[in-house]
């Protein structure tokens, strides 16, 4: 999952370079073509036409801001199945919790009877010996496992704590990207009423 999280991040921050170029390229035909204007340079062109070329421009502008919030729209979408897997992962290690407790309890229940054997002597001292050894046996085994899901629910909070700094990540990205763009749109409207 963090595969994919890296690759949409990387796709983001591509497409975010492709539009950086081709806003510095609109800018610099747009100034060209003020600059030839107001030189009287541009023959054949009027005022209606130049507004046509603008109006083109803001026009595929507001194209990729409608692409930029169906994107932000899935990113919301995967973030709120990441929440729900979250939630999901929160209740599987609280019940990895409930199981270990009852395995605790059920080797200290054997540690007991083992403990009451011995008292009472009505087995062997070899077969006391036999059975304590594979109840320690046992309770490693326990022991180990415990340490195993402890380190699966480590494992599992790191991951969500990456996934959530990925999320705020993204979010503020797109939050800058379409900050930019609506400021973009906005100066070339107002270039085009005056």
């Amino acid at each position: 999952m963090t595969d994919t999280i890296q690759e949409f991040i990387k796709r983001l921050l591509d497409e975010n370079e492709g539009l950086e170029r081709e806003n510095q390229e609109i800018m610099a035909k747009n100034m060209d073509c003020q600059v030839r204007i107001k030189n009287g340079e541009v023959e054949g062109y009027d005022r209606d036409q130049v507004v046509g070329v603008w109006g083109r421009e803001i026009s595929a502008y507001e194209l990729k801001m409608q692409r930029m919030r169906k994107e932000e729209g899935n990113i919301v979408r995967r973030e709120k199945q990441f929440e729900r897997d979250t939630q999901d992962l929160l209740e599987y290690v609280r019940w990895i919790s409930g199981d270990l407790s009852m395995l605790r309890d059920r080797a200290r229940i054997s540690e007991k009877v083992i403990n009451d054997l011995k008292k009472s002597g009505e087995e062997s001292v070899d077969s006391l010996m036999e059975t304590l050894s594979v109840n320690k046996q046992k309770q490693d085994a326990l022991d180990k496992e415990v340490d195993g899901i402890r380190a699966v629910i480590v494992a599992k909070e790191h991951e969500i704590s990456c996934k959530e700094d990925d999320i705020n990540n993204l979010k503020r990205l797109i939050e800058l990207e379409t900050n930019e763009k609506e400021i973009e749109i906005r100066r070339i409207k107002t270039e085009i009423d005056e």
